[in-house]
């Protein structure tokens, strides 16, 4: 028998009389044939669009029982259908331009597909169909804008759009920007479509309706905000990827991916002005009055840069924090060996250990990161003491001596002083958010401060305390990337002031981003 492969063996199943009934069957099938869809070029010989075409609508009919029930199996048809539309008019308008009676010959061979460069390297094709020219000629003439209130215009320039590749020129950027805000704003699409093609990446909103189908549009306030912070911005700072959702409230956070370069932005529905103070700077950070959105797009670019240029050299030098990555609590301890052997011999004396009281110490220490101690003292020295006497347990020869003697859990809570360093240091790091609640003299052992982030990949993590002398934000003392990221926003800020005041901060990280040509100002 020759080989079947997997999509002519799910299409079989959805042949039979049963017809396709597994989700993941349906998936599957639904992914190829979007893969299809996508790869498809105007150079692609009329035949093959049409065979793409028809393939990718038999598998939207074998599937269709299975998207009746299943969330996921939808979420997967919507790109698909999404994605026939351009490919419906592409074989219309080539179908239209077609010979009547072309003379016959041997069939030219199409391109490979996958062969042809894709995304921003990509080069703009040399030969493009009238109505895809007219476009091309009025970019160029700068008419593009001027030319959008006309329907089919529109639709010419999703065309476009969506079959010329690449990155574009700053002057075809500028006209592809001024399109955009010329564009009406119920033509969401449209206006999507040209950020993407603007900012070289794909742009997408989590939020989908009560059933799971298409993603909403990005409000067009929202987008219209947007591209007036990114228009600054050379695509080279940019992440390759936005998702954009929108969270009840007036907060707005972010997250920067860098495995995929991906930025996902929950912006507040009721900041519709976006006039929320942003909220991580306190009196005297030279961020202190600026507005949330703002700051938290040129924050995720400055993780974008991070992640992409080589931040990592500026944060592990003393211009940057001084930065170490511990990631455990266990981690952290081996670097305050000191301070765990006096707490050690504290413990063996109150308890009249005849063993040395440190390897069972640190053995318990490696599980206090699982505890989430409280913060304050008087939560944070019962823990301490709780998880101490269940770990030593009832039968180790310090808890037999507690019990020989007939005393209670108060003496190994007080032999547990949280006026030991090592418990200032720990309780410290310890807390949610610890960040916030540093002070003007945070706790440092060996000029060194210890926190836990809060962030997966982070974990615990130290910075050299001088450093911290001068910030621009409190959230600025969160994490090396944290770092970077809160002083790239301040010295890319559009307020000449704030920008003034993170140089001033920071003079030599500052002259590294210059030199870096991660400035987009020319102050």
């Amino acid at each position: 028998m020759g080989k079947t492969n997997l999509r002519e063996v799910l299409e079989a199943i959805g042949s039979t009389k049963d017809g396709m009934t597994e989700e993941k069957d349906a998936v599957a099938l639904l992914d190829m044939h979007l893969k299809e869809v996508q790869g498809c070029q105007h150079t692609d010989a009329l035949e093959d669009l049409v065979k793409v075409r028809d393939g990718a609508k038999r598998a939207l009919d074998i599937t269709f029982k299975v998207r009746t029930d299943s969330q996921l199996a939808r979420s997967h048809a919507e790109p698909l259908v999404q994605a026939l539309a351009p490919l419906e008019r592409l074989i219309e308008r080539l179908q239209k331009e077609a010979p009547k009676e072309a003379p016959k010959g041997p069939k030219a061979q199409a391109p490979v597909k996958g062969s042809e460069p894709k995304g921003k390297d990509a080069p703009v094709p040399e030969v493009l169909p009238p109505a895809l020219k007219n476009v091309q000629e009025a970019m160029e003439k700068g008419e593009l804008a001027g030319k959008l209130a006309e329907p089919k215009f529109r639709g010419e320039v999703m065309d476009y759009l969506e079959t010329v590749k690449g990155k574009p020129t700053e002057g075809v950027k500028k006209e592809l920007l001024n399109a955009l805000r010329s564009a009406p704003k119920t033509d969401t699409a449209l206006r999507q479509k040209v950020f993407e093609k603007a900012f070289a990446c794909s742009l997408d909103s989590v939020k989908t309706d009560d059933n799971g189908e298409a993603p909403a549009p990005v409000p067009p306030h929202v987008l219209d905000k947007a591209v007036d912070i990114l228009a600054t911005f050379p695509a080279e700072h940019l992440p390759e990827k936005w998702k954009l959702n929108a969270v009840p409230g007036k907060g707005t956070s972010g997250t920067y991916i860098p495995e995929t370069q991906l930025a996902q932005f929950d912006f507040g529905e009721d900041d519709a002005n976006f006039d929320q103070d942003y909220l991580n700077a306190v009196a005297g950070d030279p961020l202190e009055g600026t507005k949330c959105f703002d700051v938290m797009v040129r924050h995720e670019l400055g993780h974008a840069v991070h992640a992409t240029k080589n931040g990592k050299a500026l944060t592990d030098s003393m211009d940057g924090g001084q930065w170490r990555g511990h990631k455990t609590l266990a981690a952290v301890v081996t670097e305050l060996d000191d301070l765990v052997t006096s707490l050690a011999a504290e413990l063996k004396s109150r308890l009249d250990m005849t063993d040395d009281a440190k390897p069972e110490l640190l053995r318990w220490l490696n599980t206090v990161q699982a505890t989430k101690l409280q913060g304050n003292d008087v939560g944070l020295k019962q823990d301490f003491a709780t998880a101490t006497f269940e770990f030593f347990g009832p039968k180790s020869e310090a808890m037999k001596k507690v019990a020989a003697r007939g005393q209670k859990m108060t003496v190994l809570k007080d032999a547990l002083d949280l006026g030991q360093a090592f418990f200032k240091v720990v309780r410290q790091g310890i807390q949610p958010n610890a960040f916030f609640s540093l002070g003007p003299d945070p706790v440092a052992h060996n000029g060194r401060v210890y926190l836990d982030s809060g962030l997966g990949d982070d974990g615990w993590v130290s910075f050299a305390a001088p450093t911290r002398k001068k910030m621009v934000s409190m959230y600025q003392y969160r994490a090396p990337g944290e770092w970077f990221a809160e002083f790239y926003a301040t010295v890319n800020n559009g307020n000449a002031d704030v920008r003034k005041k993170g140089k001033s901060a920071y003079p030599a990280a500052y002259s590294w981003m210059q030199e870096k040509g991660m400035l987009v100002y020319k102050d």
